[in-house]
């Protein structure tokens, strides 16, 4: 068992290194999926929102229009059973998409969709234009990145 920020801790399984995570907040426990998204939607509160972000980097608590844009993807998945696009977003919110990148530092997928709680692989299912990285191509290998460190597009 591997300790890590904010009490989670790590279980290594199996030949390939399957790492589940357990994100301890406020008497909680979340359980994470081996990229650190909630493993079940269904566990997601404002805590668990509250955690991430500070996980994320965050300083200090969420903005109120940080919460607007997060409670919006969330809701927009659960009722449409999809990943709102980045448009419908911004458009939602009030926001350009400038703005929603400054907000969020660490992206559409890696922040926003990660602090509503929505599992990567509801993401990754077939939504290939979600994010405002720059992502030359997909491959296992950016899957392993840290939060932020793609380039961010020219001329937006």
């Amino acid at each position: 068992m591997v300790e890590g920020p904010l009490g989670a801790r790590a279980l290594v399984r199996g030949e390939r290194g399957l790492q589940m995570q357990t994100m301890n907040f406020a008497d909680k426990s979340y359980p994470l999926d081996r990229r650190g998204f909630l493993a079940d939607c269904g566990q997601w509160d404002l805590d668990f929102t509250s955690a991430m972000a500070h996980r994320l980097g965050q300083p200090g608590e969420l903005t109120l229009l940080q919460l607007k844009v997060v409670l919006f993807v969330r809701r927009h998945f659960l009722r449409y059973n999809e990943v709102a696009r980045l448009y419908s977003t911004c458009r939602a919110c009030g926001l350009t998409l400038g703005q929603l990148r400054d907000l969020f530092p660490w992206g559409y997928q890696r922040g926003v969709c990660r602090l509503a709680g929505i599992s990567y692989e509801a993401i990754d299912n077939g939504h290939h234009a979600l994010t405002f990285e720059t992502i030359a191509r997909r491959g296992p290998d950016l899957d392993d990145l840290p939060p932020g460190s793609l380039p961010r597009a020219s001329g937006h």
